[in-house]
């Protein structure tokens, strides 16, 4: 919010009834008696003391003219929502008693407090969009289109294509929970009873390639 010098001369009224806590409530209590704008900083106040009593109606402004300028230039965190209404019995996070020696004041302190509220209330209500869960048949057809990128990448390798359609199977797991649930795990299975998580692997540990290059990318069509 950005106070001009014919903003800080309006008139105004301030609530009595002290609704801060901590040495913001103290300051509030020392500034209460203003009559004007400025008085509030003169008082002890500050300017983020008199953005935030403004926006939730502490200090009532006689002319609605500069109450609808003042509020015309909130600026990105005074316009989230007051995170009053999203939390029954915040906790107050802890901050030393210390004089702030980069200057910063209690009215800051405030007003970051209440934006990490509102951030972490969107992140706790964002929805999170979760694949599908595969059926018997979507398992196997995916099984049997991974086999077909292991076979590409051996034949790219100069690696025996046939031995591995005859000896490797493919299984396939979802994860079912985690921040990457939905996802699917590839296992490469051989004949010999061993087990290969990549293609990599499966070319280096059961044919014996140790220089690998990628097979091309196939160019995407347009939709």
């Amino acid at each position: 919010m950005k106070f001009s010098p014919e903003h800080m001369r309006a008139r105004c009224t301030l609530q009595q009834e002290n609704p801060k806590r901590g040495t913001s409530a103290a300051r509030y209590d020392r500034y209460k008696c203003a009559t004007s704008l400025q008085m509030v900083l003169d008082l002890g106040g500050s300017r983020g003391d008199l953005a935030n009593d403004i926006i939730k109606g502490f200090i009532h402004i006689e002319d609605q003219s500069v109450k609808d300028a003042l509020m015309a230039t909130r600026n990105a965190v005074e316009l989230r929502p007051p995170y009053e209404s999203l939390y029954s019995t915040p906790v107050e996070p802890y901050v030393p008693d210390d004089a702030d020696p980069l200057g910063v004041t209690d009215a800051d302190r405030d007003e970051a407090r209440k934006y990490i509220r509102w951030l972490f209330e969107q992140r706790l209500h964002r929805e999170t969009k979760k694949k599908p869960r595969l059926s018997t048949g979507d398992n196997a057809d995916k099984c049997a289109e991974r086999k077909l990128k292991l076979i590409e990448f051996v034949k790219a390798n100069g690696g025996d294509a046939d031995k591995v359609e005859r000896e490797i199977t493919v299984t396939c797991k979802q994860r079912m929970e985690g921040n990457t649930e939905g996802g699917i795990d590839y296992y490469f299975h051989s004949s010999d009873g061993k087990r290969y998580r990549s293609n990599k692997e499966v070319c280096k540990k059961f044919l014996g390639i140790s220089d690998f290059v990628s097979p091309p990318k196939k160019a995407k069509t347009a939709k």
